[in-house]
């Protein structure tokens, strides 16, 4: 009920993704993520690329209305999702704090601090480079 956004500065294979505040950036190379929540579902353990999807500084009334899609896998169904955030797949992601010194991250569901996120696809792996907790 209490949503936030934050300044992030999302990179995408060396090019800015996107610049903003957001409600939630995802970063995946599974179909799964958060209890159940089905938030990417092209991904491929296999394929050498992780999903990337960035959901806007959004209304609470439009959360609600994208939420059920964005649990169910059902996302790219939503009518101008171009509205509500932006979609990539990427071998490379950076992910930083545009306003404050740290943000959190949660990496198989442990919760970190951190000042930035970058993460890179492996042969077969995914490298997440995460600097000393706080």
């Amino acid at each position: 009920i209490k949503k936030k956004s934050i300044g992030l500065r999302v990179t995408v294979d060396g090019e800015e993704f996107c610049a903003e505040p957001m409600l939630l950036a995802t970063v995946s190379n599974g179909r799964f993520c958060g209890g159940g929540f089905e938030s990417c579902p092209h991904a491929d353990l296999f394929d050498g690329l992780m999903e990337v999807f960035a959901a806007y500084n959004i209304s609470r009334m439009t959360l609600l209305k994208f939420i059920s899609a964005y649990r169910d896998g059902k996302i790219f169904e939503i009518p101008n999702l171009h509205e509500i955030g932006k979609y990539a797949q990427a071998k490379e992601v950076l992910i930083e704090p545009m306003n404050t010194d740290k943000i959190r991250f949660v990496g198989d569901g442990e919760i970190y601090c951190t000042e930035a996120v970058k993460l890179e696809v492996a042969k077969q792996a995914i490298w997440v480079n995460i600097p000393a907790e706080i």
